[in-house]
């Protein structure tokens, strides 16, 4: 192996564990701030509608996602990314500062709808700062780890992190339960800005040695470049209709909280009970991948994936009215974002190379537009049409995902280094 190899392997190495040490304290942070449990609760218990529900969910799931493709464009002509990556996380560190603090001090506001807006900015910020960060992300892993090393990574990183978020939803049940509200919300919040602030600390470590190729494009040009990938890469077309269809899953649960608090009423202890019960999915469907990380293929995975999601909202209309039978449907909701998470981060990397993978990243944000509206949507039907229909739509969305599933080509080529 030649000095160049090892000193590239070297800094793989050192760059494999600065990712894993993000990920690893983000997973701690993560059950502090859920957004399919903690958010929603905690807009519930504002006096939340189902459409203010469906907008945050929106905005929390979709559209943050959907602001990649505007990001790509602000950082395509940035060859190193390290400094926007840190930008990003530090904003997101100063709204869970700042949502800490609203609940310290929200006895001297009267009005909630007041909380409530500042809590719709504040989230806004932590939702499209992570985006942010996520398009350097996405660029800086691409470059820094080796090939060989990618399907191990993501493997590994998702076990850690379900580890990480059993053991914070165990500390999220504690402080739910042990204290009240507000009080409760504000040391989530505080603990979460206290753990990202560590997680960050992975992002310091890293080593950019390899730029990126710069694109410098007017938004026109850029947006031109979507249905030319398109033609040339059959895969990133499967990849944005699936992501637009499997990601209808992703804000799901937010409705199925509603849906317990609509008929069975929603106690702290349920609450509580739901977040250590996705979190078990999360790590159960972790270390099946990781158990078979070198024989486990994408397509397979996401195949089980659009059964699973589209089995959730029928499971959710059919169990008893009593909110501990939704316990179960927590845990595969678990398994579902696990194991879905796995294989998109890792099918986006194979499909793209050094020179288009910013673009890519962006362009994944397009493949969001349905899971961005389609909250918001389901929030005003649901006041009027009531679970069953909306419910039953998303169970059919996510299942024909399938037929482009298995249309997949997922071969490795060497830009992909």
């Amino acid at each position: 192996m030649s000095s160049a190899t090892n000193m590239e392997a070297h800094y793989s190495k050192k760059n494999f564990q600065s990712f894993l040490w993000h990920s690893s304290f983000l997973a701690l942070a993560s059950n502090f701030m859920d957004v399919d449990t903690i958010i929603p609760a905690m807009m519930l218990n504002l006096g939340a509608n189902a459409w203010q529900l469906g907008l945050l969910t929106a905005i929390m799931v979709g559209a943050s996602s959907l602001m990649q493709l505007v990001f790509s464009m602000m950082v395509a002509h940035v060859p190193f990314k390290k400094k926007l990556i840190i930008l990003g996380i530090n904003l997101r560190i100063v709204s869970l500062i700042f949502i800490a603090l609203l609940f310290k001090y929200q006895g001297f506001i009267d009005d909630k709808g007041i909380i409530m807006l500042f809590l719709f900015i504040f989230i806004s910020l932590f939702a499209f700062s992570g985006s942010f960060s996520n398009v350097s992300y996405i660029d800086l892993l691409g470059k820094s780890i080796l090939p060989s090393e990618r399907k191990r990574f993501f493997s590994l990183k998702q076990s850690m992190n379900s580890i990480g978020l059993f053991i914070s939803s165990l500390a999220a049940g504690y402080i739910l339960n042990q204290s009240t509200y507000p009080n409760n919300y504000f040391l989530l919040f505080a603990f979460a800005a206290i753990l990202l602030s560590m997680a960050s600390g992975g992002f310091y470590m890293l080593r950019e040695r390899v730029a990126s190729a710069v694109v410098k494009l007017n938004p026109l040009d850029y947006l031109k470049q979507l249905p030319k990938e398109l033609r040339k890469n059959q895969n990133l077309k499967l990849y944005l209709i699936v992501l637009n269809l499997l990601g209808i899953g992703l804000s799901l649960m937010p409705f199925v909280i509603l849906l317990v608090k609509q008929t069975t009423g929603l106690s702290v202890l349920a609450l509580s009970t739901f977040v250590v019960s996705r979190t078990l999915g999360m790590l159960f469907g972790s270390l099946i991948l990781f158990t078979i990380k070198n024989r486990f293929k994408y397509q397979k995975v996401l195949t089980i994936d659009a059964i699973l999601g589209a089995s959730l909202p029928i499971l959710a209309l059919i169990i008893p009215e009593k909110e501990w039978y939704f316990t179960a449907l927590f845990f595969i909701s678990g398994l579902f974002v696990s194991t879905y998470k796995v294989s998109m981060d890792g099918l986006l990397i194979e499909i793209s190379g050094n020179h288009n993978r910013t673009l890519y990243a962006g362009l994944s944000g397009v493949g969001n537009l349905i899971p961005a509206l389609f909250p918001i949507m389901v929030g005003a039907f649901i006041q009027t049409t009531g679970f069953t229909p909306i419910f039953v739509l998303i169970a059919v969305l996510m299942l024909s995902s399938f037929f482009f599933i298995r249309k997949f080509q997922c071969h490795k080529t060497q830009d992909n280094s």
